[in-house]
């Protein structure tokens, strides 16, 4: 919990933050603790899966406060970025991150 950012101290039986991972802001650390609490909740956790879901709680409650919107000029410009790129369905890793569907096989699916 240390090594992503997270300092600090109990004080009798309440939990006191001195330090959160630099991505975090202090408002969203009530939504971060949230997000941990539920899953740990309503999943059996192994250890070694504790770091894993402390990283996801932190980019999801980081993520809700970036309330900046695209204008439509700008989210045209990373779509034609996207599909400039020789392979735009893989991400530089290689995971796919997109694939087309026909539509009569949407229709049968739904």
């Amino acid at each position: 919990i240390q090594r992503i950012g997270f300092q600090w101290e109990w004080n009798k039986n309440e939990l006191v933050f001195s330090g959160l991972p630099a991505q975090l802001q202090t408002e969203e650390l009530d939504d971060c603790l949230q997000l941990i609490l539920e899953q740990i909740h309503n999943e059996q956790i192994d250890v070694g899966e504790i770091a894993h879901v402390l990283i996801t709680a932190v980019a999801k409650a980081s993520a809700k406060s970036n309330k900046a919107k695209l204008t439509n000029e700008e989210c045209a410009h990373l779509i034609e970025q996207l599909f400039s790129a020789k392979e735009h369905q893989y991400c530089p890793s290689g995971n796919k991150i997109m694939t087309t569907i026909e539509l009569s096989k949407l229709i049968d699916q739904l």
